[in-house]
């Protein structure tokens, strides 16, 4: 639309140009309530499919862990002749064979499945944390969309009213009532909050993509969408109130001191029995046995010892760390939701039914001829801008809920 002042034409955008709206362009289905995603996140994120993976291959050491006690025989076979002479002292070839069987008899094998089960625990505490995180990462990209969502149906409505009050006052910089500097700043206003409508399309669009990563599925959103939280405080994790950061040090811990034992139990070496069979000089049968073992006086696995346990202690010192400081950041969180649950009750009991009033009060006095259509706009967009600073609180309520379930853990 193009209007003259008598000076420089002034240009003043459409209201509305083509739907821009990426969820409505979008072909997928519509976005479901929060725990129906939080259910398929669970198992569709990529984060969490990584972890189940480490979780199977894990189980593999268990296989090299369980096998018994007794090595593998070890042969050995000598053949040698005393008549090279012609002395006619050994009448044939002299054999001896020999076997030894290496057996376990330190405790290896269960100390080997007692670390294989650590490193499966440990597996396990990875993707619980894992878990966390994509759910975490789930509740901010769901906040982010419904809250755009809305946050665009607002602003189509204050650019409806940033357009008509620039219309007016062109209208009135044209009759000589207004001066070129209204019209400018009616005009900025109106720039303004089209920028703001087309950051609130790129944050939904940006949302969706998220969340089809996290899901492998696409949604769209729908008029139904409330940008309102379904809990205000996210519900407790069915496995107990362990935080699955520290949970994850702690196994970590755990496989590094099995990992110790082990080391300990394998730095002395396995027993040997041992089986003789051979041919004398005389070409007599001959049998035998024996024992084999070594003594642990030089090597003892001191290294693999040494660091197993220093990186055991360095895990427990993480743990102790991580808890003290998510248990301050998890306070910080629900403290946050409280002062923010008081803001809400103040826009939506006091502010929000106030600026409706005025902006009926306005309207009443414009049909009755008392007053023009501009402090109705006004009142209108003062409404408008309550009801965006509203969203800004949901969007805040929404963030603190993720990292609430990013330290805590939740499930779906």
């Amino acid at each position: 639309m193009v209007l003259s002042t008598g000076m420089t034409p002034l240009l003043v955008a459409p209201a509305f140009a083509e739907d821009t709206d990426p969820s409505r362009r979008a072909r997928g289905e519509k976005l479901p309530d929060l725990e129906r995603v939080l259910a398929v996140v669970a198992d569709n994120a990529p984060e969490i499919q990584r972890g189940k993976a480490f979780v199977n291959a894990s189980r593999a050491t268990m296989v090299g862990a369980k096998l018994p006690p007794i090595g593998n025989p070890d042969f050995q076979v000598f053949g040698e002749s005393g008549n090279v002479d012609g002395s006619n002292v050994t009448r044939d070839v002299f054999i001896d064979g020999t076997m030894t069987v290496p057996w376990e008899i330190w405790g290896q094998r269960s100390k080997r499945i007692r670390e294989s089960e650590a490193y499966t625990g440990l597996a396990q505490a990875t993707l619980g944390s894992q878990k966390a995180s994509a759910l975490a990462g789930a509740v901010t990209t769901y906040g982010n969309i419904v809250v755009s969502h809305a946050r665009i149906d607002v602003l189509r409505d204050t650019i409806q009213i940033a357009s008509d009050e620039a219309e007016i006052y062109q209208a009135r910089a044209e009759a000589g009532d207004a001066t070129v500097r209204d019209s400018r700043v009616a005009m900025v206003e109106l720039a303004r909050n089209r920028v703001l409508l087309a950051e609130a399309q790129a944050d939904l669009r940006t949302s969706l993509a998220a969340l089809t990563r996290l899901t492998k599925k696409s949604f769209e959103t729908h008029p139904d969408v409330s940008p309102e939280p379904p809990w205000r405080r996210p519900p407790p994790p069915t496995g107990g109130t362990e935080l699955p950061t520290v949970k994850q040090s702690q196994a970590e811990a755990e496989y590094y001191r099995r990992a110790s034992e082990r080391a300990r139990a394998e730095g002395k070496m396995p027993f040997g029995l041992i089986f003789r069979l051979g041919r004398g000089d005389f070409g007599e049968m001959r049998l035998g046995g024996g024992l084999a073992f070594a003594l642990p006086l030089f090597r003892r696995n001191q290294g693999e010892r040494a660091l197993a346990e220093a990186n055991a202690e360095q895990a427990e010192a993480v743990a102790t760390i991580e808890k003290q400081a998510l248990e301050a950041a998890l306070e910080g969180a629900i403290l946050e939701l409280e002062q923010l649950e008081d803001a809400l009750v103040v826009i939506d009991r006091d502010a929000l039914p106030a600026a409706r009033d005025a902006v009926q009060a306005a309207e009443e006095i414009q049909r009755a001829g008392k007053s023009d259509i501009l402090p109705v706009l006004i009142s209108r967009r003062d409404y408008a801008a309550l009801r965006l600073r509203r969203l800004d609180i949901l969007s805040r309520m929404w963030n603190a809920l993720s990292r609430i379930v990013l330290i805590r853990g939740i499930e779906p």
